[in-house]
């Protein structure tokens, strides 16, 4: 919208009309006429409404963008550092795992080596016990010869007795 045509000479003659000098009313209308000329009119104030709208516009656009390109950029940066923390806690688990490992075995080890042992004292025992058990029936079986030879002998010696008893009384 552009502003309305202004007519100095109409201004002039109003206010000569007005009680005014002529000179002073010519001089009033050219200096409202040019400070006219630096007026902003409606469409002077819409065109920039529009350019800083426009300017706004892209400027949301960058902002946007940048904000964009920086949260995938912390989206990337914290999947990374998920990663690089999950590697190491798995690699954690692995070498626990592995010192337990190591721990049955060494333990798995003890234990048999420790069974072993008991195993040959309890061989060493039996052998021992079994060694004295055959002493003891040896020595059993000699004193149950002895008393058998004992006891025939005694019945051979009744025997004899009883034969010569028979023969002297009989």
């Amino acid at each position: 919208m552009q502003a309305k045509p202004f007519d100095t000479l109409a201004i002039a003659r109003d206010l000569e009309a007005a009680g005014m000098a002529n000179g002073q009313a010519e001089a009033i209308a050219v200096a409202i006429r040019d400070a006219r000329a630096d007026l902003v009119t409606k469409a002077d104030l819409d065109a920039l409404e529009s350019r800083l709208e426009a300017r706004l516009a892209a400027l949301e656009s960058r902002f946007e963008a940048r904000l964009a390109a920086l949260e995938s950029k912390q989206d990337a940066r914290l999947a990374a550092l998920e990663n690089k923390q999950d590697a190491r806690l798995a690699a954690l688990e692995n070498k626990q795992e592995a010192q337990f490992a190591a721990l049955e075995g060494k333990q798995g080890a003890q234990f048999a080596a420790l069974e072993s042992k008991q195993d040959a004292q309890l061989a060493a025992l039996e052998g021992k016990q079994d060694a004295q058990l055959a002493s003891l029936e040896g020595r059993l079986e000699a004193k149950l010869a002895n008393a058998i030879n004992r006891m025939l002998l005694g019945q051979v010696a009744i025997a004899g007795l009883l034969f010569a008893a028979l023969k002297l009384f009989g």
